[in-house]
């Protein structure tokens, strides 16, 4: 799939603009802590554009995998279900490629 990280940073301060008091997560449920939510969203999103952009797709889903070891089994199911390592890999990829070319 296509991820376009500035899309999906500019989305994250409109949804903080409009100061919600809870998130509904598809895949995830409810969450009342938004302030917390969006800023932990945001640290995962440049993390993985890091990773994207030092790894190869081994490396990639491996490092993902190595992360959600650590929450519950039923997190990591539903992480992998919702978004596949190998597929965000190359989502990310092809991101990080279209800048660096528009750049």
């Amino acid at each position: 799939p296509d991820i376009d990280l500035a899309a999906w940073r500019e989305s994250l301060e409109l949804i903080e603009a409009w100061r919600p008091r809870s998130l509904a997560i598809t895949h995830f449920g409810s969450c009342d802590d938004v302030e917390a939510h969006l800023a932990a969203l945001r640290e995962r999103l440049d993390r993985l554009e890091l990773m994207a952009s030092e790894l190869d797709e081994a490396g990639f889903a491996a490092a993902v995998r190595a992360e959600l070891a650590g929450s519950s089994p039923e997190t990591a199911a539903t992480y992998a279900q919702a978004m596949p390592s190998e597929q965000s890999f190359h989502g990310l990829a092809r991101y990080l490629r279209t800048r660096e070319a528009s750049h």
